[in-house]
């Protein structure tokens, strides 16, 4: 691969990584409204566990920071591991698909982003 293609590479998987980040955000926020009282503060700090650890890494994403991508990859297999459970669980099967598929998108595309920047910074020309 040239330097062009390794930069519309990672400008694809970046553009990836972003959709399926706000995505798997989006799931996780409208899965915990789904059949509960939103006036219960236990329901909030839930939602807060949930979502502000992915909420840490949007300004890293937003600059294409490749280390906020790579710790961002790191993190995602909890909420891959949480999609698993709830897949496997008795509770919400489509919950858990949702959060399985884009946890794996987004690990994926993170992964492929930082390898293609990386090689695209590096290499001549």
């Amino acid at each position: 691969m040239t330097a062009a293609t390794h930069g519309r590479a990672a400008r694809v998987c970046k553009s990836i990584s972003a959709i399926s980040y706000v995505l798997l955000v989006a799931t996780l926020i409208s899965f915990s409204f789904i059949g509960l009282e939103p006036k219960n503060p236990a329901h909030w700090a839930t939602l807060a566990i949930k979502v502000l650890p992915l909420m840490i890494f949007i300004p890293g994403l937003i600059q294409g920071s490749e280390r906020s991508h790579a710790w961002l990859c790191f993190v995602v297999l909890v909420y891959f591991t949480l999609g698993i459970l709830e897949l496997f669980g008795l509770t919400n099967r489509l919950e858990g698909m949702l959060i399985t598929l884009f946890s794996t998108l987004l690990f994926i595309s993170s992964t492929l982003y930082i390898r293609w920047n990386k090689s695209e910074q590096t290499s001549p020309g």
